[in-house]
C-alpha cells in the first residue's frame, strides 16, 4: 500500500467527548501512554476553555484544529514520521485530535485501532 504515491499524505481527525462523571478517566490515559511507548506520538494538553464554549465549532470545518493538534517538528512528512499523532486536550470533557499516515492505514484501519484502544482502556 505504501508504494502508491496517491496515498502519501497525512489525514487529520478530531473527536469531541463530553464529560461523563460515571467513567474513570485514568484507564484511557494509562492505555494511551502505553501505546505511545510503542511508536505513536501522544501529546497531552489542558485547554483554557470548556468544551461547551466551542458551540458550532464542533462541526466541520473545525476552526480550532491547528490549536488542538500540535505540529511537532518532523511529524508531518511521510518518511520518518510517527505512524499516528494523538493529542488529548482536557476541557471539562476531552478532545481527541489525531493525524495518521495514510500509507500505513485507511479510515477502517484507524477505526479498528481506536476500538482496540477503547477495549484496552475498559480492561
Amino acid at each position: 500500500m505504501d508504494d502508491q504515491e496517491s496515498l502519501r499524505f497525512q489525514i487529520p481527525g478530531i473527536l469531541f467527548y463530553k464529560n461523563n462523571p460515571s467513567s474513570s478517566p485514568t484507564a484511557p490515559t494509562a492505555s494511551l501512554w502505553w501505546i505511545a511507548s510503542e511508536g505513536i506520538l501522544l501529546l497531552k494538553a489542558e485547554a483554557n476553555f470548556k468544551l461547551e464554549q466551542l458551540g458550532d465549532a464542533v462541526q466541520p470545518p473545525y476552526p480550532y484544529l491547528e490549536q488542538l493538534l500540535c505540529n511537532v517538528p518532523g511529524s508531518q512528512g511521510i518518511l520518518g514520521c510517527p505512524l499516528l499523532l494523538i493529542q488529548v486536550t482536557r476541557c471539562g470533557g476531552f478532545i481527541l485530535a489525531l493525524r495518521f499516515n495514510h500509507t500505513m492505514c485507511d479510515a477502517i484501519g484507524l477505526v479498528q485501532f481506536l476500538k482496540t484502544i477503547e477495549e484496552m482502556a475498559r480492561g
